[in-house]
């Protein structure tokens, strides 16, 4: 999604934040795009490979922040995954033993 196309498009000194996935972005147009100041920081906590190999192009470069893929990992988090793994394993206990339309 993001390119050296899309890059080039973005106001000069924009700033890039990626907590999906890495592969959303080319690597090599990025640091292009923060070495030119096109971008001006980059949040990243998810690459192209990972784990993150070490070393990486991004490491000790200026104008990168960089997290290991745990941008989701707090408390709230954790707390509403084990609630909605409980929510929906209760749903299919509830639904054993309808029949076979009442589940469609």
């Amino acid at each position: 999604m993001l390119n050296a196309e899309t890059l080039a498009r973005c106001k000069p000194g924009v700033i890039i934040v990626n907590t999906a996935r890495g592969g959303l972005i080319d690597e090599s147009a990025l640091l292009a795009a923060v070495q030119s100041g096109r971008v001006s920081v980059a949040g990243l906590d998810s690459f192209a490979a990972e784990p993150m190999t070490s070393p990486h192009v991004f490491h000790n470069q200026p104008g990168f922040v960089l997290t290991p893929h745990i941008g989701g990992v707090t408390g709230a988090a954790y707390v509403n995954m084990g609630v909605a793994a409980a929510s929906n394993t209760l749903a299919v206990l509830n639904r054993i033993g309808e029949p076979a339309l009442a589940r469609q």
